[in-house]
């Protein structure tokens, strides 16, 4: 999920779907570097955070990772998420 999109805020968008569906991972995919819209989207109920630079077999790794019950993280903003708690 991206943050912007058509509509509705990305991570006011992941909270609506995880209390609906509870069950859905979202991973989200943007450009943004922002303290305060990582840990928002983390604190919604997003299950991984990574950039739109980030190759496309990453991309795929990430997705895999996610069912796979990880948490998968772009290393920059791992570091930021370390750095929030």
């Amino acid at each position: 999920m991206d943050i912007e999109i058509p509509g509705i805020n990305g991570i006011e968008a992941v909270r609506i779907v995880k209390e609906k569906f509870p069950q859905i991972k979202i991973l989200m995919e943007t450009i943004f570097e922002e303290d305060d819209k990582i840990f928002q989207s983390i604190c919604n109920g997003a299950e991984g955070y990574i950039l739109k630079s980030t190759p496309p077999a990453e991309i795929l790794n990430s997705i895999k990772e996610i069912y796979e019950g990880g948490a998968p993280m772009t290393p920059a903003i791992a570091l930021k998420v370390m750095r929030m708690f």
